[in-house]
């Protein structure tokens, strides 16, 4: 059996792609025209760095999704995916997607690259070297983080390593990096300054790159050091560093986005209601974005060539999910990938989960009729995002649905006989999204919950950042009248400077749940400042609302903070056996609603952590709805049984969320496949053995 030695493929893919850069490639720059504020062989060095990740983008989607709890296996399924679907254990090199020494290659070009760089070079009074040396920093955490996060923990090195031997002592003796001192490590390495460097030089800039397609700008490639900074205190467990990192980044870089949403159109017919889609390709055509903008959902991306005339062409994800890909050649280096819906090419289809969770959302119309105030909810339609994310594909009479996720719908059309909503058609999109604004806001949610803000973490769901959405606190004196008895005198006290709350400005009513005690707490953090004129301008939609209607404010009173929480609770006191029917669990519901989440953790009917639990399932809830299948689902869900388990993972949790897959949510889960992960042992990717 093949046994593959890390520091061995690493040296070779080093020194091979540190000395090779085609010409027809889309990542050579126009060195012509920077040649005067970047030097050449940096261009070159870096650019190969990017070619190398390459390699790993398409592998870190079906690794974080096949292993999740949002897919479910057909009959189609290859060995490779097979494996990993089923937590099989499987050696280093013996499956098409475990190939750890690739991920090394991109961390050793990085060291070799910050050994070697001369960041102290000036031209044109610039020490145009520094943005560059910031962003391989980035490069490097973030392949570590992705090593980390699949492999446990793997030997840490900050030097280059030019030869086996020294790799062979390093893997075996040297540091090793886990999710806890990952961060440290890498701070320490130099990430601390590199994010000084990226605040005030910002990244660099090669111009745009040709794939044969599409012009895909070189910013969008490259990532912010903040965020990467975020992600990796999250994944220790660092919720308020977390939450502050999250904060800082969206204050001043993501705090407006493409608010595109998906929903539905009410359409009455004789024999009943019927709700057409409208707006589907509109909101999957946020993921199709190339360039960083203000309001562009994409923030990083790895890129992919539309021919291998043109460099390394990424269509793995593609062909697992359904699709199978071919070129067809303009001449010369023009090119572009043609992708067909086929039922066997489908190894992963959408998990009942997934399905049944997308259904049980309540789709909230909200309008206004001649001043009056209209509420509606649309019976059983769900979640709109289901229809560009998975949807329905006719092939041969049959309804297939179809993960479209790194294919995004170029548009639906609605069948009357069957009610169901079908793609018309699918884009080819050239590129692997690293981060995107939806998802930064979905962690930021998840680390202010578990800082202990869950109201405020509710308000990402429900309403957005917008400054006009939050509460403020105002001072008043109060005069309190004390009336004595036996002589019947009256004595005042005056209270100074009593905090009170004002109502959001918000026209839908805001963020009108958040209490003025978590609002005091707010203003013992440098993280909660949504008052900060960045946010004067910032969405005004809660990420639930792009796919589950008008839900802020007032506008949604189902979806709302009380009900949510009371909700989740009472199904986790069925599923621990604390009450034992639905309708138990409805009255459960019911009473907190009405008393309130606050006053019932006062009371001592429920705890702090039961909210704090309650809130980060509906971050979950969310996570799923927004960005399934892109690559998230199982690093996510490796994090969350971490934050359950305060800092160790809640084995029993992580493995019946995961067995769960084949059903709808709460209605059971696989045992057989539960008792085979429960133990633990097989969370994370056995490292290559050396010989």
């Amino acid at each position: 059996m093949k046994k593959n030695k890390i520091f061995n493929l690493t040296l070779l893919f080093a020194l091979v792609l540190l000395a090779t850069t085609s010409c027809s490639d889309m990542l050579t720059p126009d060195l012509e025209r920077y040649s005067e504020k970047n030097g050449k062989d940096s261009i070159y060095s870096y650019l190969g760095i990017l070619k190398s990740m390459q390699k790993i983008a398409d592998r870190t989607v079906i690794l974080g999704e096949a292993r999740g709890d949002l897919v479910y296996s057909t009959k189609y399924l290859s060995d490779s995916v097979s494996q990993l679907y089923n937590f099989d254990e499987v050696r280093d090199g013996d499956n098409a997607f475990l190939q750890c020494a690739d991920y090394y290659n991109v961390i050793n070009q990085c060291n070799f690259y910050l050994h070697y760089v001369d960041t102290a070079d000036v031209k044109d009074e610039v020490k145009y070297m520094q943005k560059e040396w910031a962003q391989v920093q980035a490069v490097r955490a973030w392949t570590y983080m992705q090593l980390v996060q699949n492999y446990g923990e793997v030997p840490f090195f900050t030097e280059p390593v030019s030869n086996s031997s020294l790799g062979r002592e390093i893997a075996k003796s040297g540091t090793k990096a886990n999710r806890k001192n990952l961060a440290d490590l890498l701070m320490n390495a130099g990430l601390e300054r590199a994010y000084e460097l990226q605040e005030q030089y910002g990244v660099p800039y090669y111009g745009r790159y040709s794939n044969g397609s599409v012009n895909i700008d070189s910013r969008i490639c490259f990532f912010p050091v903040g965020l990467v900074m975020a992600d990796l205190y999250l994944l220790a467990d660092n919720y308020s560093k977390a939450a502050e990192s999250y904060y800082d980044y969206i204050r001043l870089d993501a705090s407006q986005a493409d608010v595109s949403t998906a929903g539905f159109m009410e359409s009455v017919q004789q024999e009943g209601n019927r709700y057409i889609t409208h707006g589907i390709s509109g909101w999957a055509g946020r993921l199709r974005s190339y360039s960083r903008s203000t309001n562009s959902e994409i923030i990083t991306l790895i890129p992919s060539a539309a021919s291998k005339n043109n460099g390394e062409v990424l269509t793995s994800v593609q062909n697992v999910y359904g699709f199978k890909t071919s070129v067809s050649s303009g001449g010369g280096v023009w090119g572009s990938i043609n992708i067909q819906p086929l039922e066997e090419y489908r190894q992963l289809m959408p998990s009942n989960y997934y399905l049944g969770l997308s259904d049980q959302q309540l789709y909230c119309h909200y309008s206004e009729n001649g001043g009056v105030d209209v509420q509606e909810y649309y019976d059983g339609v769900g979640d709109a995002r289901v229809w560009g994310t998975a949807p329905f594909c006719r092939i041969d009479g049959e309804n297939f649905r179809f993960i479209a996720k790194r294919t995004p719908v170029s548009g639906t059309f609605y069948d009357w006989s069957t009610r169901l909503t079908y793609a018309s058609g699918y884009n080819s999109y050239y590129g692997i999204p690293v981060y995107r604004k939806s998802q930064v806001y979905l962690r930021f949610a998840e680390a202010l919950n578990r800082a202990g803000f869950p109201q405020h973490a509710f308000a990402i769901l429900k309403d957005g950042l917008n400054s006009e959405n939050f509460p403020t606190i105002n001072y008043k004196d109060s005069i309190h009248y004390n009336i004595v008895n036996d002589s019947d005198t009256v004595s005042i006290d005056t209270i100074k400077d009593v905090p009170y709350l004002k109502e959001p400005t918000a026209t839908p009513g805001g963020a009108y749940y958040i209490t003025l005690a978590e609002m005091l707490k707010a203003q013992t953090v440098p993280y909660l400042d949504f008052q900060d004129s960045h946010f004067n301008n910032s969405i005004s939609y809660g990420i639930h609302s792009f796919g589950s209607g008008d839900t802020r404010g007032y506008h949604d009173t189902l979806y709302s903070y009380n009900i949510c929480v009371a909700q989740k609770i009472a199904q986790a006191w069925q599923d621990a056996g604390k009450i034992t029917t639905d309708e138990e669990k409805q009255q459960l519901t019911d009473s907190l609603n009405k008393v309130g989440i606050e006053n019932a953790v006062a009371a001592g009917t429920i705890t702090e952590a039961e909210v704090t639990d309650a809130v980060e399932d509906l971050i979950m809830d969310e996570d799923a709805l927004e960005t399934a299948y892109e690559g998230y689902r199982y690093y996510d869900l490796l994090r969350f049984a971490s934050h359950k388990g305060n800092g160790t993972i809640d084995n029993e949790w992580l493995a019946k969320k995961i067995a769960s897959r084949g059903y709808a949510p709460g209605k059971g889960y696989d045992t057989s496949l539960y008792s085979r992960i429960v133990g633990g042992t097989r969370w994370f990717l056995p490292l290559p053995e050396d010989q």
